[in-house]
């Protein structure tokens, strides 16, 4: 196990030159591609004059539970609680003012 855990650092930090860029270069164009069709597969099941958001669900208790989840996880990970932090700033301020994001 620890023999592939120093390959697969090493391969991540490319010291295996060509070969690692090559691997890098296929997995970045891949996950572009994954975003690019994640748009366009939206824009088309998208209903006319809506944005396509679900709505808030019904069940609050179970949405309570995965809030503390999520507040207990941003705190362990600052960076992804700094960026979650963001996100509500923005939807609270910004995305409520936007007529077609209303639900």
């Amino acid at each position: 196990m620890g023999k592939l855990i120093s390959l697969g650092i090493a391969f991540h930090q490319g010291e295996f030159g060509f070969i690692s860029q090559l691997f890098m270069l296929a997995l970045t164009i891949g996950i572009i591609m994954i975003v690019v069709s994640s748009v366009i597969m939206w824009w088309k099941r998208k209903p006319k004059g809506k944005l396509g958001a679900p709505a808030l669900p019904e069940n609050f208790k179970m949405l309570k539970g995965v809030a503390v989840i999520v507040i207990v996880l941003g705190l362990f990970f600052p960076l992804v609680g700094a960026s979650l932090l963001i996100v509500w700033v923005l939807d609270y301020f910004v995305i409520k003012r936007i007529p077609i994001a209303e639900q």
